[in-house]
């Protein structure tokens, strides 16, 4: 209780505190007995943005960066001077696949099916995938297949017009978290 009140003290009795538009210099340190307990940042994130917060963030000057590039197009990383970096939202470059389960399924028959081969290059057979989240070998941008799909008997017309909406050289990592798979967009 006593650190929390001290913490509590330190906090009302800055002056100044470090916001969120401030660029990528992190908060001001909060100090309890002349040590770090944490930092303190102004953030005041635009009701227009509920996707996102400042709560529980490990590193101000992440969120600093975020905010530049999400509110200003602009790429403004710590000890760098920022450039200008149009952005867009993903919908206005590309369209949306489906879910994994509406692939290989369940819950309903699938067209495809998983086999047990990893694609080769220029192998015509099957359809090549990304599949295995395989987070040693998907730690740069471009990687190759890892799964070969083949399609359910008497669903050969099914997945020949799911493959054609849905094939493509992007892909996007569904549930994106920082844990062990660190990559969120790969290319094939």
């Amino acid at each position: 209780m006593a650190a929390a009140g001290e913490t509590a003290r330190e906090l009302i009795a800055k002056e100044t505190t470090r916001k969120l538009e401030d660029g990528p210099f992190g908060g001001d340190d909060i100090d309890c007995g002349g040590e770090k307990m944490g930092e303190a940042i102004i953030a005041n994130i635009p009701k227009t943005e509920p996707h996102w917060n400042a709560a529980r963030v490990r590193d101000f000057e992440l969120i600093q960066t975020a905010y530049q590039l999400a509110q200003h197009s602009k790429l403004w990383l710590p000890k760098c001077e920022s450039i200008d970096l149009p952005i867009t939202p993903l919908k206005n470059v590309g369209t949306r696949g489906v879910v994994s389960r509406l692939i290989t399924g369940p819950p309903h028959p699938a067209p495809f099916y998983q086999t047990k081969s990893t694609p080769k290059p220029n192998d015509n057979d099957g359809y090549p995938a990304l599949w295995n989240h395989d987070c040693e070998k998907e730690r740069q941008f471009i990687c190759q297949p890892d799964r070969k799909l083949k399609a359910e008997r008497g669903q050969e017309a099914r997945a020949n017009d799911l493959w054609r909406k849905i094939a493509g050289k992007c892909f996007f990592n569904l549930n994106f978290t920082l844990g062990s798979q660190s990559l969120a967009v790969a290319f094939t």
